[in-house]
């Protein structure tokens, strides 16, 4: 019972975060593209801090981690990363909302598919899932993976422009915050379990690094395609890493069989179609992002 009623507030943790963070998302990318007519460099995070949208959006992020931080620590990796992906259905919403996207039978099935996906997923994982410390080594392991790719992705990314460049960069930032979730979930636990004093050095250096690269990839990212695109990137890859590396690392789903793996396999993929239906079709892409 203990276990259910923790697990069911660190999803209600983790939904409350991904509305916050989507929000959030959208203001920044309103305020960056107003701020970086000519390109964003390190030079214009003073302006980015004066633009009272930015300034919203970073409130609302920074509550939207408090939250994210709350839900790790009371739940897997696996049950938590996932819900991240929503943040692209909510993100738009909010554009047919405002009136920059048409909401016709095709944009509503793309978000039903993407949140019945997700839904789906974390109900599977919610069954299987293990309450367990990660090993000492699997954040080492994971990291290292993890710094390859967000690294290459990165070099790709700042060489290219327009919408190759938004793509690129925002998904190094997706993994970068799906290795985060892992460090986050390694960190709070140990406090939990061993008080301050617990807490793994090299977890908490880590995840500093992520955020700080993560971060700056995505203003990068908002400054050369439409928030749609950049929440899709970025939270899809958030998911799929924090989900495969809780799976498959940290081994908080060992008693899973081949069959729940088909399923869990199956809800991811029909989340990610969702995603791509809504980011395909979005007026943006139609009429060409400018290039920084």
């Amino acid at each position: 019972m203990r276990k259910c009623l923790m697990w069911s507030l660190a999803v209600a943790c983790a939904l409350v975060a991904t509305a916050a963070s989507a929000v959030g998302g959208w203001w920044q990318h309103q305020g960056v593209r107003a701020e970086s007519t000519s390109g964003l460099t390190l030079g214009k995070l003073p302006a980015l801090a004066g633009n009272a949208r930015w300034r919203h959006g970073f409130l609302l992020l920074a509550g939207s981690a408090v939250l994210q931080v709350t839900a790790l620590a009371l739940a897997p990796v696996s049950l938590v990363a996932p819900i991240a992906a929503l943040s692209m259905p909510i993100v738009a919403m909010i554009n047919v909302h405002t009136g920059r996207h048409r909401a016709t039978g095709a944009f509503w099935l793309a978000v039903a598919v993407s949140v019945i996906g997700v839904g789906s997923f974390v109900a599977v994982v919610s069954r299987i899932a293990v309450d367990a410390r990660l090993p000492d080594r699997a954040p080492l392991h994971a990291g290292s993976v993890v710094v390859l790719v967000v690294g290459l992705l990165g070099v790709l990314g700042l060489a290219r422009h327009g919408i190759h460049r938004s793509v690129l960069l925002a998904t190094a930032a997706g993994v970068a915050y799906g290795l985060m979730a892992v460090l986050l979930r390694h960190v709070s636990v140990s406090v939990r379990f061993d008080g301050l004093g617990g807490v793994p050095v090299l977890s908490a250096a880590g995840l500093v690094a992520a955020f700080l690269v993560g971060a700056w990839f995505v203003q990068l990212s908002y400054a050369s395609g439409p928030p749609d695109l950049v929440v899709a990137c970025q939270t899809l890859l958030n998911a799929v890493t924090g989900a495969v590396i809780g799976l498959g690392v940290a081994g908080e789903t060992s008693n899973a069989g081949g069959w729940t793996a088909a399923v869990l396999t199956a809800c991811g993929l029909a989340s990610a179609a969702g995603v791509a239906a809504l980011v395909r079709n979005h007026p943006d892409l139609a009429r060409g992002p400018r290039s920084p």
